[in-house]
């Protein structure tokens, strides 16, 4: 800080979504991302579960990634990167603003505490301990946090 600036004080801002809605959202962009390719999403009880219909199963759905400020990849948009195991799509990862999330389709969950998926550029992400259903996802400015998406799951 300059002699003479004043230091600027942040409100710290939530920003509510519920996140049965979100992990659907997901679903359905990722049904959409891989209709006609070499490996669709065909399984129909995840149409309905993109359409409320029907729950995910226990461990399935939407988790957190933690990246260190440092890994992470910044960039405009959002990103999809789906990942098969033996030919079928069992999830993939979005990032906005550098920070991802990851959907996993597989009702075991992804194979914790360590598991490797691809990148949009070929090369290989680790993610480690990945968290089901995130509580928030917290914006850094300076060093304090400035606003957050909150989560709102059910029980």
């Amino acid at each position: 800080m300059r002699v003479g600036q004043e230091r600027k004080r942040w409100t710290f801002i939530k920003f509510p979504i519920d996140g049965p809605q979100i992990e659907r959202w997901f679903l359905k962009t990722l049904i959409n991302a891989t209709y006609q390719t070499d490996s669709p999403i065909e399984d129909s009880s995840l149409v309905e579960i993109a359409f409320g219909r029907k729950p995910f199963e226990p461990n399935a759905g939407l988790y957190g990634v933690y990246d260190p400020p440092e890994k992470r990849q910044l960039f405009d948009g959002i990103s999809v990167s789906s990942f098969t195991v033996r030919g079928r799509v069992v999830g993939a990862t979005f990032s906005f603003l550098g920070f991802r999330l990851l959907l996993y389709l597989d009702k075991r969950g992804p194979e914790l505490p360590f598991m490797e998926v691809g990148t949009e550029d070929g090369g290989i992400s680790e993610i480690i301990e990945p968290t089901y259903h995130p509580l928030q996802i917290g914006y850094q400015v300076g060093k304090g946090t400035s606003h957050a998406v909150v989560f709102q799951w059910r029980t």
